[in-house]
């Protein structure tokens, strides 16, 4: 054989080995994303506008399922309240 024919055939080797690896990490990270872990308890956030935490202005809830809900604006002004799972 040639040597540009075993350099080009290496390298189609290669070429294969990245992209199927590359492929199962896509697919693997996409299939963990929608798993969820579940937990002893669900954890409420109150997000409000400043430090006198007098308007609320978001709100954040890790189920006991595990899943994240947020609504409105997420800021660094918060209460948090924590409930048992049954």
């Amino acid at each position: 054989m040639s040597r540009s024919f075993v350099g080009f055939f290496t390298n189609r080797i290669l070429l294969t080995i990245v992209v199927v690896a590359m492929s199962w990490f896509c697919l693997t990270a996409m299939l963990a994303e929608g798993v969820t872990a579940q937990t002893q308890q669900e954890i409420n956030y109150e997000y409000y506008t400043d430090a006198t935490h007098t308007t609320v202005c978001g709100a954040k809830v890790i189920a006991c399922n595990g899943r994240t809900y947020v609504n409105g604006t997420i800021t660094a002004y918060y209460t948090v309240m924590y409930i048992p799972c049954d």
